[in-house]
């Protein structure tokens, strides 16, 4: 049963080490995000944790992942607190707010994902597991006039609209993959892990975002859920495709700030057409071509547990599919297709856990379908 609680909003701190200094989630800004997912994904302390993990996997049945960490990475002592509260997460309650910032560093750095970019620029919110946050905003459509105050007078008070969307709770958003143990022997086996990690974690993350699921106990709604599509009849091309979804995010009343995501492809048919574009264009594979979604990234929530969970395996069955089912099943039997097994063909088994939950505030995301865009 889902409780919701209301609390003051506040921005996620993150104090700890991960950035060098104190800063909040919102302190992450286009500008400031890196052209080269790499140059930052090779500090991410989440990214060494996993690593560590495969690492200790590779070695032997009996190594601890922390000496693994420590005698790598001797003078990063980020890496093994980020290790412990994995590891003991009942003995580590005060590592919350340092998971918590591991999870958006690592999420804000993921190569070929839209929503990576997205979270850079909305609001990440502390959130509990099993437990909603209600978090208000301003819905008045437009001040009557400014409120201006003259000596000794009182000061008028505003009448308006107090909105409120849900954010969580929070689901449980999973990445399998098998790497091989040559890796732990390649010199650049650390920046090919997190490479592979990161676009893994990319696919996922982006589809989740971008789908029109239903919200139900295994999944957050999509962004796309509930969002009727505009008319793309009237739209003879993409400058009034585009400029029907501003008009329409402003209607909403939008912030008058616009991201638009689409397909690699209409991406970048978009920046052809309009090179001046001032609005950020993301490239998803999670949208179709012809479908083009603009977006007011204040009126985007994100909130993370900090609960995570990594595992390395060295042997077990594993289907190798987007639509995993049982192994064998009780009826008929059928069995699973394609299947490998980890110890026949020397591989770490990496499986990661994170709990996430997002929501648009209403009109925050609009979206057309169209055909070929001239």
């Amino acid at each position: 049963m889902t409780r919701n609680r209301c609390r003051q909003c506040h921005l996620v701190e993150s104090t700890d080490a991960i950035r060098g200094n104190a800063r909040t989630a919102r302190d992450y800004s286009m500008n400031a995000f890196p052209r080269n997912p790499d140059a930052a994904g090779n500090r991410s302390h989440f990214i060494r944790a996993a690593f560590a993990y495969f690492l200790a996997r590779a070695t032997g049945p009996n190594v601890y992942v922390g000496d693994v960490a420590a005698q790598r990475w001797r003078n990063d002592e980020t890496t093994g607190a980020v290790l412990r509260a994995i590891t003991s997460p009942l003995q580590s309650a005060d590592l919350a707010p340092l998971m918590q910032s591991a999870v958006v560093d690592f999420l804000t750095h993921l190569s070929m994902s839209a929503g990576s970019r997205l979270l850079v620029e909305s609001l990440n919110l502390p959130i509990e597991p099993f437990y909603s946050l209600t978090v208000p905003f301003d819905a008045t459509p437009a001040l009557a006039g400014a409120t201006w105050v003259g000596e000794g007078k009182p000061i008028p008070v505003q009448s308006g609209t107090v909105g409120a969307a849900t954010l969580g709770p929070a689901r449980k958003l999973g990445i399998i993959f098998a790497f091989s143990r040559e890796s732990a022997r390649n010199p650049a086996g650390e920046r090919l892990f997190g490479h592979m990690l990161r676009e893994r974690a990319a696919r996922e993350f982006d589809a989740a975002l971008f789908s029109d699921d239903a919200a139900d106990d295994d999944r957050s709604a999509g962004l796309l859920h509930g969002v009727t599509a505009l008319d793309a009849g009237p739209m003879g091309n993409l400058t009034e495709a585009l400029g029907a979804l501003a008009g329409a995010l402003g209607s909403a009343g939008g912030s008058g700030r616009v991201v638009i995501a689409a397909h690699p492809s209409t991406a970048a048919l978009i920046q052809l057409h309009h090179p001046q574009l001032v609005w950020p264009v993301l490239a998803t594979r999670a949208l179709v071509a012809g479908h083009i979604v603009a977006i007011d990234p204040t009126g985007l929530l994100f909130g993370m547990t900090g609960n995570v969970d990594i595992s390395a395996v060295n042997s077990g069955l594993v289907h190798m599919s987007t639509t995993p089912v049982e192994i064998v099943s009780a009826t008929g039997p059928t069995t699973a297709d394609p299947v490998s097994e980890l110890f026949q063909i020397d591989a770490i088994g990496m499986r990661l856990l994170l709990d996430v939950a997002f929501t648009a505030k209403p009109g925050a995301v609009q979206h057309v379908i169209g055909g070929a865009w001239q």
